[in-house]
């Protein structure tokens, strides 16, 4: 008797523990999963592990096929928090993998999986513009080129999936987009191309014939073709539709909120403290807050920017991000730079603070502030006005209508800035942006 409990205790922890089951194996040509197969060389090499190291080639776990770049500054990067193969970290750098002519599928006979972000929700990236941006799929056969974009163009935090097939452009969008992962499926077929993006289907019409060959992943050699964001998983299957109920059953394999009602999004405006600068680029607090998928997110930080050149800015720079009907947070994290670079006083800094927030709540959006961190490196006065300011948001949070989180409070430090959560005693480490995203996290 005490055995056959403990059996059926053992079935039901099984099945309490049950995995999603994995994608069909039937047709599958090629898998690249970014938990596997990054190395740091073309051929052979180690395997690449460490946070925002370069992968020099990718190879997929069905056959072993690489996907390459030879030139370091050209390589996509690992993204260990998120577990993904991340394009560039800023605009100007174009980051790809070259892709082996063996790599190809049928316009009207495939299936192409991808899981990850945008740029639009990847921290430290910028998207968007006047062209197309973030090319996850590339061919450039003349005549008949065949891409495929994640967020683009004109990015915005809603999910957007561009097929350019031959001469025609064909952008689905719909308000799905999550902070990740985010399920894209096309499935070419003989009447139409079916863009699937997180379990919400449309049809965008029929595809071009022949054979695509892949000649490119994650971005391109052209500028207007760069990929910012962040993939997990690529799958093709080069001549194998899908069925419905097999696209369905996806998305608990890709870890996807299924019929989860969108939480909203928060955006996070600030400078280099946010971006981060040379070794922190993209590899600030706002990557290791914790969220709920069901939360848009969006980094617009730019290092080196001025509050006042925020203020002159937001109304094209972050209240386009409005999503109507949901709840928009708005972190602001900004100032040091008006005082430390500029020369402006705390009380004309705050003075730009909420001159920002005002507008900025008239436009819809929750302001959240975050105090300025301690500049070791600066002078005193600097020191002393940095924390003036510091002192009058305290003060002042509760008449601008303001949640504020005292970020200068971590380390209770007074301008003497050696702490080891820093690498210059201003621009935080791993360690000292865990610490700033641990506060925001729980406020």
């Amino acid at each position: 008797m005490r055995l056959d409990r403990m059996r059926r205790a053992g079935d039901r922890a099984r099945v309490l523990c049950a995995q999603p089951a994995p994608p069909p194996a039937s047709g599958l040509g090629w898998w690249w999963d970014a938990s596997v197969g990054r190395f740091d060389a073309t051929s052979g090499g180690s395997s690449v592990d460490a946070d925002g190291a370069a992968i020099a080639s990718w190879a997929d776990k069905i056959n072993g096929t690489r996907v390459t770049q030879a030139t370091e500054a050209n390589r996509p990067t690992f993204d260990a928090i998120a577990r993904e193969v991340a394009g560039a970290a800023s605009t100007g750098v174009n980051t790809w993998f070259d892709v082996p002519s063996s790599v190809q599928f049928n316009r009207r006979a495939c299936t192409v999986v991808i899981v990850g972000r945008p740029a639009s929700l990847r921290a430290g990236a910028s998207a968007g513009g006047t062209t197309f941006t973030n090319r996850i799929l590339m061919n450039t056969t003349a005549g008949t080129p065949y891409n495929l974009y994640f967020d683009g163009p004109n990015a915005a935090p809603v999910g957007r999936v561009t097929v350019f097939d031959g001469a025609a452009a064909k952008t689905w969008t719909a308000a799905t987009l999550r902070t990740s992962p985010n399920l894209i499926v096309l499935r070419g077929s003989a009447a139409s191309s079916a863009l699937t993006l997180n379990g919400t289907a449309a049809t965008v019409s029929a595809p071009g014939t022949g054979t695509v060959t892949v000649n490119g992943f994650l971005g391109s050699p052209s500028a207007t073709a760069a990929f910012q964001g962040g993939v997990r998983d690529i799958l093709i299957y080069p001549s194998r539709n899908l069925s419905d109920a097999e696209v369905a059953a996806l998305l608990p394999w890709a870890g996807h909120p299924q019929n989860a009602a969108m939480a909203g999004q928060e955006v996070y405006e600030g400078d280099s403290i946010t971006q981060g600068l040379g070794a922190t680029v993209n590899r600030g607090w706002t990557r290791r807050l914790v969220r709920p998928a069901t939360l848009r997110r969006r980094d617009t930080a730019q290092s080196g920017i001025y509050l006042s050149t925020l203020v002159s800015q937001a109304a094209s720079r972050v209240d386009p991000l409005l999503v109507s009907g949901e709840a928009n947070k708005l972190y602001v994290f900004a100032g040091t730079n008006d005082i430390a670079l500029g020369g402006a006083t705390a009380a004309a800094t705050y003075s730009s603070l909420t001159t920002y927030t005002t507008a900025r709540q008239s436009a819809g959006w929750t302001v959240v502030w975050i105090t300025p961190l301690p500049r070791g490196a600066d002078d005193s006065a600097t020191q002393t006005a940095i924390k003036d300011y510091r002192d009058l948001m305290l003060a002042g949070a509760a008449g601008a209508g303001v949640s504020v989180v005292d970020a200068w409070n971590i380390w209770g430090l007074n301008g003497n800035n050696s702490s080891p959560d820093f690498y210059d005693q201003t621009h935080p480490n791993d360690s000292g942006y865990a610490k700033i995203a641990l506060l925001v996290g729980n406020t």
